[in-house]
């Protein structure tokens, strides 16, 4: 649901909190978003409902069987803090460069 005063605009601005991981399992309509703060993990989740019909039954009972990503050991993906930031390519805004071409 969209704010009702959102003129359907954005403004370029830098991310200030702490790393997000999202994970989107394979076929499933919805995602888990989890932050770490460059020494651990935060406490809280996000489920994030891809696609609405259907996604909230099945993010919640994934997640109450403990399937994956709710069980995954999320410190193997922490990246080495020495890595460099990785660039984004020079058309990574143009949604379909190819479209255009013919």
């Amino acid at each position: 649901m969209l704010p009702e005063a959102w003129g359907g605009g954005y403004t370029d601005d830098r991310w200030h909190s702490a790393t997000v991981v999202r994970v989107h399992p394979w076929g499933a309509r919805w995602s888990v978003w989890r932050w770490h703060d460059g020494a651990a993990w935060r406490p809280e989740w996000y489920i994030n409902l891809e696609r609405i019909e259907g996604a909230r039954s099945h993010a919640v009972t994934s997640a109450e069987i403990g399937a994956f990503p709710f069980r995954a050991d999320w410190t193997a993906w922490i990246p080495d803090p020495d890595w460099p930031p990785i660039s984004l390519p020079p058309a990574w805004a143009d949604p379909a460069p190819d479209l255009r071409a013919r």
